[in-house]
């Protein structure tokens, strides 16, 4: 059985703007959240919360688009 290690996500709207170009889906979702009136930095933390905490793949994505 494979643990998933635990990482400390902390949200960046900059970040979250990364994997959301990088990604079709996440970049479906945000443009249909934008489009029904929610602001681009809502749309981002409801991305990030419901879509890359406690997915590995996706926190592996999000983690790839750090600055620095």
């Amino acid at each position: 059985m494979r643990r998933i290690q635990e990482v400390e996500l902390v949200f960046e709207e900059e970040q979250m703007r990364r994997i959301v170009m990088k990604d079709k889906y996440l970049k479906f979702v945000y443009d249909d959240m934008v489009g029904k009136g929610r602001t681009e930095a809502d749309a981002l933390r409801i991305i990030f919360n419901s879509n890359v905490i406690g997915d590995s793949v996706m926190i592996d994505l999000y983690e790839s688009c750090k600055t620095g």
